[in-house]
C-alpha cells in the first residue's frame, strides 16, 4: 500500500507540471491522497494485465468510494464528477506506467504515441463518467453522496 501511495504522489506531481489534471482537482488530490489510494488499489488488479473492455467494469468498485469522499467537497456536482474523472485517469496513469513511471504497460495495439494516451483518456473519462451517472441516483437515493 505505502509504495501504490508513493506512486500515486509521484504521478500526481508529473501530471500536475504537465497539465494533465485540472489545477484545482490537484490540489483535492493531494490533500485526500491517502484515502484516494486506499479506494483505488484494487485497480491495479484490473489493469494490471492490459487493458480490456471487461475491466471497465471494475471503475464501479472505485468510482463510488471517490463519489463519496467528492460529495464533501464545497463544489457543485459537475466539478465533482470532473475531479473523480481525474482521479480515475491518475490510477490508470499510474498502472499504465508502473513501476518506474515511464513504462507502456497497457499497450493498444496498432496505436502509437500521443494518440494512444488520447484514447486511453478518452475511454476512462468516458467509462468513469458513465459509472458516476449511474452510481448517483442510487447513491443519491441512500443517502451516500
Amino acid at each position: 500500500m505505502d509504495k501504490w501511495l508513493e506512486k500515486l504522489q509521484v504521478l500526481l506531481a508529473k501530471m500536475k507540471d504537465d497539465g494533465q489534471l485540472a489545477a484545482e482537482n490537484v490540489e483535492l488530490v493531494d490533500a485526500n491522497i491517502a484515502e484516494i489510494a486506499k479506494a483505488t488499489a484494487v485497480l491495479g488488479e484490473a489493469f494490471g494485465d492490459g487493458l480490456q473492455w471487461s475491466d471497465i467494469t471494475v471503475l464501479g468498485e472505485v468510482v463510488s468510494p471517490l463519489m463519496v469522499l467528492a460529495a464533501n467537497f464545497d463544489k457543485a456536482g459537475e466539478d465533482k464528477k470532473a475531479f473523480v474523472v481525474d482521479v480515475v485517469w491518475l490510477v490508470y496513469r499510474t498502472i499504465d506506467t508502473w513501476p518506474d513511471g515511464k513504462r507502456n504497460n497497457i499497450n493498444l495495439p496498432f496505436v502509437i504515441g500521443p494518440l494512444e494516451r488520447r484514447i486511453e483518456r478518452a475511454v476512462i473519462a468516458f467509462a468513469a463518467g458513465m459509472a458516476v451517472d449511474a452510481l448517483y441516483k442510487r447513491m443519491k437515493s441512500d443517502g451516500e453522496v
